[in-house]
């Protein structure tokens, strides 16, 4: 997703290698932790290596990619094909619910507020 934003900001590829670079403080970050434990800046190459793959996929912001044709995803699964989250549902209002739960407003004049009779 970062290369196909750094497209789609008109960023070029010396562009977004400068900003990969900033995600981190003196101490720290993301460069820094992983230089420390994979020896190179892994996110930054992955990056820029789908930068590049997805140039000469023609991305622009006039041409979008069409994953299959134009473009295929190195994601296993592909986007928008992996394990879904359970759904959640909307909890039901207590009808004994906390004053700080409630709205300050009272009720008469929420329905006075809304052209209602009490």
């Amino acid at each position: 997703m970062d290369a196909y934003f750094f497209h789609l900001y008109g960023n070029s590829a010396e562009d977004a290698d400068y900003i990969l670079d900033t995600f981190q403080s003196e101490a720290s970050g993301l460069r820094n932790n992983e230089i420390a434990k994979y020896g190179e800046h892994r996110a930054k190459l992955l990056v820029l290596t789908e930068y590049e793959r997805m140039a000469t996929a023609g991305l622009s912001r006039e041409n979008a990619l069409v994953d299959g044709e134009s473009y295929a995803s190195l994601l296993t699964p592909p986007p928008g094909h992996g394990p879904r989250p359970p759904r959640l549902t909307a909890r039901p209002r207590d009808r004994n619910s906390t004053d700080h739960e409630r709205s300050a407003v009272p009720a008469a004049a929420r329905s006075a507020s809304l052209g209602l009779r009490a």
